[in-house]
């Protein structure tokens, strides 16, 4: 009889082994290796994981070798399958590095820590103990029992040793199996749901009723849990499964804790900051149950939920479903695959939808579906004219406006505001006003930051630190300035001028943890604080809502020197809006006039994105066109510049034939970052398959590139490109 053959798919992440392996299937697995299936094989020297991507009948290889042995039966379903192949054709990846994506690490090489449970077999009729009580007493316990305990707990609970459990092991008594720990992050689970009943009636619902794409856009601050657990509600009537998407872990778990006790049976928490065990338990649980409802971040799309009928992306604007490492994907566009391949419905919902929603809107069949409640949820925006509070003598950091609002606060009326400030620390960066010499950082060429807590300049990107300058090291100057503002400064303009009021610093450097956090939140909701003065952590969903907000220096988010920085501005003010309860949100700018300020102001996301997609087009730049770049780095600046333009050099000669544009190559403008130095290459065309043809075209120049020790990254439609 002759053997199956199996193309395997070799657990090495390298260019030259980036394609499928023939190898035998023995007869005794004949019928239990699929695609999908995980199996050690044969490979150089030794065994190695591998995954079988398909079965057939014969190979043209003469001698082939078998596989060793199979791990797991079915690790990957058919849609993942597809979706691993996708996302190689779509954003050039290997495809062990598409698998790694699809398959946690705790799942795929089973990396998670075992414990020894005991187990009490039949006994064959009555047994005489002797002198042996204490297996007697063991032995009995294990009887009274509902599940088999750790060995490590049995010790410790009956003051027995190992020895002694090994005996009745050797008797035949028990079984000690080594077994994967899991762990259930949303235990202890009810036994029963509350019953839920939405507040509001959402006539939109009606529209889910058959299959479909949707973008909802709701108002700033708008709680859209209640409509999302109608949805969910409708759906596992319907004995389908649904995947539930949040940007941050943090979010994920607040949500989990809460949909656990409406849907305590089929609710499942995954992401990334669970424990190795939590994962495994809660992937396995999603792959063996249905129906589901899946909630977790970006990677959780993978997951092998059953009878897919519903996936939402909340916030779908946020930048963390961006994949920033390979395969560097968009979640978005996974979603839509995936949709695509199982059926049911995809909703993509913001209170600012991206330009990319705006494009499968305009251009895509995607239903555009607005909350019954946008327009109460809008909160009043002032545009602070900075320049009109400088001809009047304010030279403060505060417009008048604002310490209006603080002179109030401190006759003690009870109410709370937040300051936005971009920046932690004291000053962004230090200047030497008679040179103009910028302290910048030796590993990554970016400015020092001051920060006045700690007296220290520190890089946030690699983290370095170095004493203050007390003279400029490049004219010997005493005449040291720092300029621009960071969360530092905000507090000491607070303390100086409104002593009384209570205040709070909320930055990565003060908020390391979850609890921490959580903690600040409740003590804002206590009114323990009456000013909070904060980065993006201020916007976290389960953050308390504030009765005014400030924009301290709008301008610096609004004139940053990337294609999508007018965009991201957009959802900056929109985020901040959803931070204030009832009273107003100030920006205080030096250019109210400015087109973005205006649209966001008025929160008119349709004259906004009009005016943003024309401005694409007329650029070419995604979505109107598809952008690739080629990021290279390397510890040798010479190296990397020659590689960078050899390779600019061979797409050049691809876009001679027209479809396609070539920019660069370029040093990037921080092009020395930890200690390597970045340059980048660029193309763009009308579509996608075309980048890849440059891809497949160029795969030569770029392993040769890998040898020498230059890193190579490709980035589709890269966000904050110059």
């Amino acid at each position: 009889m002759s053997h199956k053959v199996a193309e395997v798919i070799i657990d090495i992440p390298h260019g030259d082994v980036d394609r499928v392996f023939d190898y035998s299937i023995p007869q005794e697995l004949q019928e239990k290796i699929q695609p999908g299936s995980r199996v050690k094989v044969p490979f150089g020297h030794g065994l190695r994981n591998g995954f079988v991507w398909k079965v057939k009948e014969k190979t043209n290889i003469q001698k082939l070798k078998a596989i060793s042995n199979l791990v797991n039966e079915s690790l990957l379903n058919p849609t993942q399958l597809k979706l691993v192949d996708w996302l190689v054709k779509n954003y050039f990846c290997f495809y062990i590095t598409a698998l790694q994506a699809v398959i946690p690490p705790e799942i795929a090489r089973e990396e998670v820590p075992k414990e020894s449970r005991v187990y009490p077999l039949p006994g064959e009729g009555p047994i005489n103990w002797g002198r042996a009580g204490k297996q007697k007493k063991i032995w009995e316990h294990l009887n009274s029992l509902s599940y088999p305990p750790l060995k490590a707990d049995l010790e410790r609970e009956l003051s027995t040793s190992s020895s002694t459990i090994n005996t009745l092991e050797k008797k035949g008594l028990i079984k000690v199996k080594k077994e994967i720990m899991k762990i259930d992050p949303l235990s202890p689970r009810p036994k029963k749901g509350k019953n839920f009943e939405s507040e509001r009636e959402y006539s939109i619902e009606e529209k889910f009723i058959s299959p479909g794409k949707f973008l909802l856009r709701f108002g700033p601050g708008e709680n859209l849990w209640p409509f999302y657990c109608s949805l969910i509600k409708k759906t596992l009537e319907k004995k389908k499964g649904i995947i539930l998407l949040v940007p941050e872990a943090s979010q994920a778990d607040f949500i989990g804790k809460m949909l656990v006790n409406l849907f305590p049976g089929e609710t499942i928490l995954l992401h990334s900051e669970l424990s190795s065990k939590e994962r495994y338990d809660q992937w396995w649980r999603s792959k063996n149950n249905r129906p589901v409802v899946l909630v977790g971040t970006r990677s959780a799309i993978f997951s092998p939920v059953q009878d897919l009928g519903l996936i939402i992306i909340h916030n779908e604007e946020n930048e963390a479903f961006r994949q920033q490492e390979n395969p560097r994907y968009i979640t978005s566009e996974v979603a839509e695959k995936r949709i695509e391949i199982e059926g049911g419905s995809l909703l993509l919902s913001s209170s600012s939808p991206s330009v990319n929603a705006f494009y499968l809107k305009k251009n895509k069949n995607y239903s555009y579906l607005e909350s019954p409640f946008l327009i109460e949820n809008e909160k009043p925006i002032e545009l602070v004219d900075m320049r009109e509070e400088f001809e009047k003598g304010n030279i403060s950091i505060f417009s008048e406006s604002v310490k209006t609002v603080l002179k109030d606060l401190k006759k003690g009326t009870s109410k709370t505001i937040f300051f936005y400030v971009n920046r932690r620390g004291y000053a962004p960066f230090i200047l030497c006003r008679s040179c103009g010499y910028v302290a910048r950082c030796e590993k990554c060429n970016r400015t020092m930051t001051l920060h006045k807590t700690s007296n220290a300049l520190q890089c946030h990107y690699c983290k370095t630190q170095q004493e203050p300058l007390e003279t400029c090291p490049k004219c010997q100057s005493k005449f040291i300035r720092s300029l621009g503002i960071g969360t530092e400064k905000v507090a000491e303009e607070i303390k100086k001028y409104f002593p009384r009021l209570k205040y709070m610093i909320v930055d990565s450097d003060r908020i390391k943890t979850q609890d921490q956090l959580e903690k600040v939140s409740r003590e804002i909701k206590e009114q323990k604080w009456d000013v909070i003065i904060g980065t993006r952590l201020l916007f976290k969903e389960f953050f308390p809502r504030f009765d005014f907000g400030v924009m301290v220096m709008a301008d610096t988010n609004l004139n940053l020197p990337f294609y999508d920085s007018q965009e991201e501005f957009f959802h900056l003010v929109i985020s901040n809006a959803s931070r204030v309860r009832e009273g107003k949100l100030f920006i205080q700018t030096y250019y109210p006039e400015q087109k973005t300020l205006q649209f966001a102001s008025k929160n008119d996301w349709d004259k906004f994105m009009e005016n943003e997609w024309e401005f694409r087009k007329k650029y070419s730049y995604p979505p109107a066109k598809q952008l690739l770049s080629f990021s290279l780095s390397g510890k040798l600046e010479k190296e990397v510049a020659q590689g960078a333009k050899k390779l600019a050099k061979e797409i050049s000669s691809l876009a001679c034939k027209g479809e396609l544009d070539m920019m660069g190559p370029v040093s990037v403008s921080f092009f020395q970052e930890k200690g390597k130095f970045r340059w980048q290459v660029f193309c763009r065309a009308g579509k996608r398959e075309m980048l890849g043809s440059v891809v497949n075209q160029t795969n030569g120049l770029v392993r040769e590139l890998i040898r020498k020790g230059i890193v190579v990254n490709l980035e589709l439609n890269p966000k904050g490109m110059l």
